[in-house]
């Protein structure tokens, strides 16, 4: 395996193991951040995707926590293989 480089936007980190199809490499570090920017919502996966889309493309920063659905982080898991 080579280095992959997390594809989110001002993302540093390499060695990423996460992989989407449609999104690229993403870092665990990165991955935990998706969970929490989506949050609890009840999202169509019309809605999750484009949460997915705005997040990879929004520059990486430290966020203030925020309570994650089980369900959204069990449906993003499955997204990044």
């Amino acid at each position: 395996m080579g280095v992959m480089a997390c594809n989110r936007k001002d993302c540093t980190n390499i060695m990423c193991d996460r992989y989407s199809f449609d999104h690229g490499y993403l870092c665990d570090e990165c991955l935990e951040e998706l969970k929490k920017f989506v949050g609890c919502k009840q999202l169509s996966e019309d809605e999750l995707e484009e949460q997915i889309i705005k997040f990879m493309n929004h520059p990486k920063h430290p966020r203030k926590p925020v309570d994650v659905s089980a369900m959204n982080a069990n449906r993003i898991d499955a997204i990044f293989t």
